[in-house]
């Protein structure tokens, strides 16, 4: 009988720890929202002090006018149940590189890192771990596979997202939603992004791995918002005194 119990025993472990660190793929749509006319009136009067040329300047700002739609994004977390690798499938073609590329996730040691970059300028950055208040619905539906239950998110006392999720996916804390009891299928947040899970897999391509970021610098977030916002602000200045000359 002791035997037997030993051999139960070893088999749940075993699989325990094959659960625990399979791996998973998990695709999502990354939705952003046209723009609003508050925020179109902002860009449009940045680019009246950038640009001195009426001409160019209304030319532009058309442009913006008539290109204001939503804007699909593919995002890609693979994980192994205490690691991720969270990113956009399709940003490494851009030859420009600005802003967060991807993020790497270590549950245990709540490290939480970016890979982002300042016009190519690469830096590997440590990013904020901030509280969410969490109130869990008695709401579910189902989506996909998955009978999803619904969870709303506030910063302090300010909306931050609307969310179904799953406790059949593990709760990797992507586009900041740190602290939720599971998976997110779908978000929606303040500002109207929406994430949107396409579909899951445990089988992976040669492309998927959990890769931490090695590019560039280490920094606090708070250093590179201040970088960026920094420099954006050069190249805009930069950008203005050439079309007065």
């Amino acid at each position: 009988m002791k035997l037997l119990l030993t051999i139960i025993v070893l088999l749940f472990s075993a699989f325990s720890i094959q659960t625990d660190t399979r791996k998973i793929v998990i695709k999502y749509d990354y939705i952003l929202p046209s723009k609003t006319e508050e925020q179109l009136e902002k860009e449009i009067q940045n680019v009246r002090n950038i640009i001195a040329d009426e001409e160019l300047r209304e030319r532009v700002i058309a442009l913006k006018l008539l290109d204001n739609k939503s804007i699909t994004f593919k995002k890609k977390l693979i994980c192994d149940g205490k690691r991720a690798f969270y990113t956009d499938e399709i940003i490494d073609n851009n030859s420009l590189k600005i802003g967060e590329y991807s993020v790497f996730f270590d549950v245990e040691k709540e490290e939480y890192l970016a890979q982002s970059y300042i016009f190519n300028k690469p830096f590997i950055v440590e990013k904020e771990i901030f509280k969410l208040n969490w109130t869990y619905l008695n709401e579910t539906k189902q989506i996909g596979a998955f009978k999803a239950k619904k969870a709303i998110a506030k910063k302090d006392t300010t909306f931050f997202a609307e969310v179904w999720y799953t406790e059949d996916l593990p709760p990797f804390p992507i586009e900041g939603l740190f602290g939720l009891k599971g998976g997110v299928v779908e978000a929606t947040f303040a500002e109207g992004q929406q994430l949107k899970l396409k579909n899951f897999s445990t089988t992976l391509s040669k492309e998927d791995s959990i890769e931490k970021p090695t590019k560039g610098k280490n920094i606090s977030e708070k250093e590179y918002k201040l970088l960026e916002e920094q420099k954006i602000k050069e190249v805009n200045e930069h950008a203005k005194n050439s079309r007065k000359n």
